[in-house]
Parts: C-alpha cells; sequence; structure tokens
C-alpha cells in the first residue's frame, strides 16, 4: 500500500471536491473534520450547510481502515441525537463502512454493509 499526500492539494482543488461531495450528498447542517485530514475539507464544504437539516457531515481526506471517521460519526451522534450522521471522504484505500461515501475508491475495495 502506498500514501496517499491530501496535504498537497490546494485550496482550489479542496473547493471543485467539496463540491462534488455536496453534489452525491443530501444537505446537512454541520459539517466536522476528522482530525487532521479532514479539517481542510470541512472548511470547504461550509458554504453547504443548511441550518435547518436533519444530517450532519463528517468527512475526511484518505480512508484505510475507517477507525477515525467511525470513532468521529459517533461523537457526532452522541452531541447531536435528533440527527443523521453520515460521512464522505476523498479516497478509500480500504473498505468502507456503507454510511461513508468515497470519491474515489482503490481497486480491491468494496463497501461494507456490516456498520
Amino acid at each position: 500500500m502506498f500514501k496517499i499526500d491530501c496535504d498537497s492539494l490546494t485550496d482550489a482543488d479542496l473547493v471543485a471536491l467539496a463540491t462534488e461531495i455536496y453534489v452525491r450528498t443530501r444537505t446537512f447542517s454541520r459539517v466536522f473534520g476528522v482530525p487532521r485530514g479532514g479539517f481542510r475539507l470541512a472548511e470547504a464544504l461550509r458554504r453547504y450547510q443548511v441550518p435547518e437539516d436533519p444530517h450532519v457531515l463528517v468527512v475526511d481526506d484518505v480512508l484505510t481502515t475507517g477507525r477515525s471517521i467511525t470513532t468521529e460519526r459517533e461523537r457526532r451522534a452522541r452531541e447531536f441525537p435528533d440527527c443523521t450522521v453520515m460521512g464522505a471522504v476523498l479516497f478509500a484505500r480500504g473498505d468502507w463502512p456503507a454510511w461513508a461515501m468515497p470519491l474515489f475508491v482503490m481497486a480491491g475495495t468494496r463497501r461494507r454493509d456490516d456498520a
């Protein structure tokens, strides 16, 4: 396996990728980035927040095991119990949970329906 370096993405790159996430997801009232990799992406997505929407979006740049985004999703579900917490990632280099939508996936990975 190799490293995907999202630190080299420009702000303009992230705005374009955030727009694609917005197009593919339902609306959301809040967006939170997984520490550290998801912070810049979350900032680029904030322009699409709809305050009264019952969905919360958790984002990260790269998903490998899914542990970080799952932990953040659980945290936000406790914080916003009346909302549905969904996820999005730029790149999935490992199998991803069904509630998390990747923009790009590595060959040989698949959606996990167990989470």
